[in-house]
C-alpha cells in the first residue's frame, strides 16, 4: 500500500479528503472537514521553517487558495496532503524571497562604499 493511501486510511471509514473537497463544490461548507483533518499538521509543517507566528499566516493563506482552487483538485488523488504541502511550500519559498528583499543591503550604502558629502 502507498503512503497516501495508508494516510488517506488513516480515518477508518472516513469519506476521503477527494470526496469531501468534490462535495465541498455543492456545499461549501464541508471544505471544513479538510481544514480539520491536516491543519495541525500543516501547522507544525510550516512552524518548523518560519517560526509559529508567521506559520498561522501561511496556513490560514494555504487553505484560502486551496478552497478558491479547490475546482481544480484532481480526484484521483484521494489524500490531500501532497497538494496542500505544495501550496504550503510554494507560500513559504515566496515568504523567504520576500525576507530575503528586504534585508539585502543596497550596494551604495554598504560598508566601505559609502560616500562623503563634497565627493571626499
Amino acid at each position: 500500500m502507498s503512503p497516501t493511501a495508508s494516510r488517506a486510511q488513516a480515518h477508518e471509514g472516513a469519506e476521503s479528503d477527494a470526496s469531501v473537497i468534490r462535495r465541498s463544490l455543492h456545499e461549501p461548507a464541508g471544505f471544513g472537514e479538510i481544514f480539520h483533518r491536516h491543519a495541525p499538521a500543516l501547522h507544525r509543517y510550516t512552524a518548523r521553517r518560519l517560526g509559529s507566528a508567521e506559520a498561522e499566516d501561511v496556513v490560514a493563506e494555504t487553505f484560502h487558495i486551496a478552497f478558491r482552487e479547490r475546482r481544480r483538485y484532481d480526484p484521483a488523488y484521494p489524500d490531500a496532503r501532497p497538494w496542500l504541502w505544495r501550496i504550503a511550500a510554494n507560500l513559504i519559498r515566496r515568504h523567504h524571497r520576500t525576507e530575503t528583499r528586504h534585508h539585502r543591503v543596497p550596494a551604495a550604502v554598504r560598508p566601505g562604499r559609502l560616500r562623503r558629502p563634497g565627493g571626499g
